[in-house]
This record gives C-alpha cells, structure tokens and sequence, in this order.
C-alpha cells in the first residue's frame, strides 16, 4: 500500500498485477463501497466454514490446513 502503487475506483478491490509475456492484471472487488469489509470477512470465514465436513472426518488430533483435502463448498451448484 505504498503511495506510488495504483489505486482502484472501488474501495476493498485486491489487485493483481504480473508483468511479463503475456501481462495479467487482476482486480478482485468485494461487495459495494458500504460492505466491501463485511464481504472480506465473509470471504475469509467461507474456508473454515467449507472445511467443518473434513476437519470431523479428520484423524483425532491437531490437523493442519496441509492435512485436509480441498476446502472447496458441497452442493454449491444444485
């Protein structure tokens, strides 16, 4: 977030920016400019949520992130 790096119109727009062959530029916007910050948490939590089904199928004991499968959401296209 230094002063020299570009901005974004949107207030909570992660981006991504790779230069080289070819150049990618990615913007990721959360919510609208009053809810951007609800939207990053909601964002965040959605892991631990979709990992609640392989943390309880999980061996007994501590289990890491590199323990479990993909965190990806089930029935998510019904």
């Amino acid at each position: 977030m230094a002063p020299d790096w570009p901005t974004a119109d949107h207030p909570g727009t992660y981006r991504i920016i790779i230069e080289g062959d070819p150049d990618i530029t990615v913007e990721l916007k959360l919510g609208d400019a009053e809810t951007y910050s609800d939207s990053g948490m909601t964002g965040t939590a959605m892991r631990i949520v979709n990992a609640i089904h392989a943390v309880c199928d999980a061996r007994p004991g501590l289990v890491t992130s590199l323990d479990l499968p993909l965190t990806i959401p089930r029935h998510a296209m019904v």
